[in-house]
C-alpha cells in the first residue's frame, strides 16, 4: 500500500475488505477525504470506529441492558480503538516510516548489491589466479564480506550497533 495518509478507493477498500459503492456511501455519510480525493488511512479507521461505537449505543439503547452480542462487539471495538492509538503513537514518535522513504532506501541497496556482483568475474579473475584452494575460499570470503557489508552499512534505518558492528534487524 501507498503513504497511508493518502490511499486510494481501491486501496481503502482493500483496507477494510469492503466494496467501493460502500465507500462512496460512507464517503457521502462523512468518511474523511483530502481534497486530491484521496483517504487518509487513520483518519478513515477512527471515523469508522466512531461509527461503530454510535451504533453500538443505539443499540444498547434501543436494548436496554447489554446483550451478549452488543458485550462482544463493544469488546471487539475497543480492542480495534487500542490498536489505532497505539498506532497513531508510533507515527508521533517516528516509530513508522513511510513507503516513500523505504522503497529509496531498498533500491540504492540493491543496486550496491547488483552492481558488486556483477564486477565479481572481473576482479576476483586476477585475485583468484595461480591460488589454491585455501587461498580462493579464503579470497571469497573477504570479497563476499566486503559486499555485505556495503549493504548492511548504516543508514536512517539501519543504525550501527553499540559495538560498531550493524545492529540486527
Amino acid at each position: 500500500m501507498a503513504d497511508l495518509s493518502g490511499l486510494l478507493q481501491k486501496e481503502i477498500c482493500e483496507l477494510f475488505g469492503v466494496t467501493r459503492m460502500s465507500i462512496g456511501r460512507w464517503t457521502r455519510e462523512g468518511l474523511p477525504r483530502n481534497p486530491n480525493g484521496s483517504y487518509p488511512a487513520p483518519k478513515c479507521v477512527a471515523w469508522l470506529l466512531n461509527r461503530l461505537e454510535e451504533r453500538l449505543e443505539r443499540q444498547a439503547e434501543e436494548e436496554g441492558p447489554e446483550t451478549a452480542e452488543s458485550a462482544r462487539w463493544l469488546a471487539a471495538f475497543r480492542r480495534e480503538r487500542y490498536k489505532l492509538s497505539k498506532l497513531e503513537r508510533r507515527q508521533r514518535e517516528g516509530g513508522l516510516v513511510p513507503w516513500s522513504e523505504i522503497i529509496p532506501a531498498w533500491q540504492s541497496r540493491v543496486v550496491v548489491v547488483t552492481s558488486g556482483l556483477e564486477t565479481f568475474a572481473d576482479r576476483l579473475a586476477p585475485l583468484l589466479a595461480g591460488k589454491g584452494r585455501d587461498e580462493i575460499r579464503e579470497v571469497l570470503r573477504k570479497e563476499v564480506r566486503e559486499l555485505r557489508d556495503q549493504y548492511a552499512r548504516n543508514g536512517k534505518y539501519c543504525p550501527e550497533a553499540a559495538d560498531g558492528s550493524q545492529a540486527e534487524a
